[in-house]
């Protein structure tokens, strides 16, 4: 009978008892998980070339040098892997502090993680058209062109790395605090 009620012992003030419906984030996940195992299917040498460029710098000319158009396949799903888990993290992280994620202004009717993930798809973009034009101007493309893609290597990296912490904060809650820390 007096199980549900909302009063805090120490002053017998209402809390409001925070309950979101995180429900959509098994469905990120498992486009997450089917879009690695794609890459890991259909291209798991190019997979594991990416994986050890991230080991040894040596691998990095060699990709650089080669210019394959698979490899580009490769390399967009996992900086949409990066992009979704990402916008993800930031999603859970500013949900567990409390930070405001309401919907103000014009995009009233947009999802707070789909805000995020666009945000991060404007900076990255913005990022690498700046990068190609500075690298025409001073003439520094090949130079550029291995920062791109060491930059973007370690976005790929960051994505696959940060699934497990996703998906531990999205179902474990005695330990999501551990895991954002």
């Amino acid at each position: 009978m007096f199980g549900p009620h909302l009063l805090n012992p120490i002053d017998f003030a209402s809390e409001q008892k925070i309950d979101i419906n995180n429900d959509w984030v098994l469905g990120i996940l498992i486009c997450v998980l089917l879009i690695l195992a794609w890459v890991r299917i259909n291209h798991g040498k190019r997979f594991r070339q990416i994986i050890n460029a991230f080991q040894s710098n040596l691998y990095v000319g060699h990709i650089i040098k080669e210019n394959d158009s698979l490899m580009r396949g490769v390399s967009v799903a996992l900086n949409a892997i990066f992009i979704l888990i990402s916008s993800l993290f930031i999603f859970q992280l500013c949900s567990f502090y409390g930070l405001s994620l309401d919907n103000e202004g014009f995009a009233l009717f947009i999802h707070p993680y789909l805000q995020i993930a666009f945000i991060i798809l404007l900076v990255y973009s913005f990022k690498l058209g700046f990068l190609k034009i500075i690298g025409f101007i001073f003439n520094a493309k090949q130079i550029l062109a291995e920062y791109i893609f060491n930059v973007f290597l370690m976005n790929k990296m960051l994505g696959i790395g940060l699934i497990p912490v996703v998906l531990c904060v999205a179902f474990m809650r005695f330990s999501e605090g551990i895991l954002l820390y």
